[in-house]
C-alpha cells in the first residue's frame, strides 16, 4: 500500500533522553531547540510535518524569534525524537529552585499573603 507522505515522516521514533553532558551545554532553551532539530536529522519541513506546523514556525523556533508553547512542546519533542527541551527545563526549574527563585505568580502570592491573613482574620 503506498502512502502519500514519504517513510521519513511516517516512522516517528519515540523520543529519547538526551545526554547529560548534552543538556549542560545547552545556555539557553533556544539552544535546546536547535540541539534538537541538529540532533533529528530532519529538515526544518519534516519537523514541521511531523508537528502540523509551518516549517517557518520551526525556523522562528530554531533562530529563538518564538518560544515552544507547553502546548507545542511535546509534538516537538515527537517530531525531534529527543526530549532535551524538557529536560532542559526541568533542569532550570530545579536551578531555580535551588537558587531561591520562585516564579512570579508564587512571589506574587508571598507578597500579599500577610494582607490576605489580614483580611480573613476581620471578617
Amino acid at each position: 500500500m503506498n502512502s502519500i507522505l514519504p517513510s521519513r515522516i511516517e516512522a516517528v521514533p519515540t523520543p529519547r533522553m538526551a545526554d547529560e553532558r548534552t543538556l549542560r551545554m545547552c545556555f539557553s532553551e533556544r539552544d535546546a531547540v536547535a540541539a534538537s532539530v541538529a540532533l533529528s536529522g530532519l529538515t526544518y519541513r519534516e519537523i514541521a510535518a511531523r508537528m502540523g506546523v509551518s516549517k517557518s514556525l520551526v525556523d522562528l523556533l530554531i533562530r529563538g524569534h518564538r518560544t515552544l508553547t507547553k502546548k507545542r512542546t511535546i509534538p516537538f519533542c515527537h517530531a525531534t525524537g529527543t526530549l532535551l527541551v524538557q529536560q532542559y527545563r526541568e533542569m532550570e526549574r530545579a536551578l531555580n529552585e535551588a537558587r531561591g527563585r520562585v516564579k512570579e505568580h508564587e512571589r506574587i502570592a508571598a507578597i500579599v499573603a500577610p494582607t490576605q491573613k489580614l483580611w480573613s482574620a476581620a471578617a
